[in-house]
């Protein structure tokens, strides 16, 4: 019995260390291409972007899950956004920021709703520090 159940946890340990690997490299694949679609679209297009992105990821859903403010910051680091930045002003630093625009796409189930809030939050981040910076 406990032989089963050692032999049992190794191929499950394996199997999710395989799951892992594979993830890594899609997740790193999925930056660099999110990056290059940054470069084409304006700052809220981001968030379109990262939405598509969130609801076909091909890692596992924890690492998704976990990606999608690096997905974000990959997209809006696509191109200088500090135009865009200076447009929005203070509105990006209010912390409803993003709760209407989320709503108003349609992100309501409760995955959609976390990618597309932190999608907005990576937004908010990067023209803070645009901000900051003088930009």
């Amino acid at each position: 019995m406990v032989a089963a159940l050692m032999i049992f946890a190794s191929i499950t340990g394996v199997v999710a260390y395989w799951r892992f690997v594979v993830s890594d490299r899609v997740l790193k694949e999925d930056t660099a291409a999110i990056n290059l679609k940054g470069a084409a679209v304006p700052i809220e297009g981001c968030v379109d972007e990262v939405l598509g992105w969130a609801a076909s990821c091909r890692a596992m859903r924890s690492l998704c899950t976990a990606s999608t403010p690096r997905m974000a910051h990959a997209c809006i680091k696509g191109k200088d956004r500090t135009p865009e930045c200076q447009a929005l002003g203070d509105r990006s630093q209010d912390t409803r920021y993003g709760y209407r625009e989320c709503k108003a796409r349609g992100a309501t189930r409760k995955y959609t709703r976390k990618a597309c809030a932190m999608a907005y939050r990576a937004i908010a981040t990067h023209c803070a520090a645009v901000i900051r910076s003088g930009g």
